[in-house]
């Protein structure tokens, strides 16, 4: 499930960006679309980790990806390419909420299974 979820969230974001490029490209496929998808998907990920009792061992790499949703807003508008800023902000803000809740919550588990995995 978490997998066709990412799928979907890159795919919309691909399709809306080909479409501002080949409609003149008006910035608003970075601008807004791209940091709403992200939310959106991280916001859905969270809920069907919930529903469907996943334990950290089960959802660690989709995490992972929930932090890299959050990273790339935060690394467009580092370098410019964002002018709307509140859609990005708040998607940079909702992953870094998602990753502390998780920490405080799941700190043990978290640091575990990223122990069992990492070998270290």
């Amino acid at each position: 499930v978490t997998k066709s979820i990412i799928y979907t969230a890159v795919i919309c974001c691909i399709i809306a960006f080909f479409w501002d490029l080949f409609t003149g490209y008006h910035g608003w496929s970075l601008d807004i679309v791209l940091p709403a998808t992200c939310c959106v998907a991280m916001f859905v990920m969270a809920i069907i980790a919930r529903v469907l009792s996943l334990h950290i061992e089960q959802y660690i790499y989709y995490l992972i990806i929930n932090i890299i949703f959050g990273i790339v807003p935060l690394i467009l508008l580092f370098c410019g390419v964002i002018r709307f800023v509140y859609p990005s902000v708040a998607c940079v803000a909702a992953s870094a909420i998602s990753l502390t809740a998780l920490l405080i919550f799941e700190g043990k588990a978290l640091r575990a299974e990223i122990i069992r995995r990492t070998h270290l």
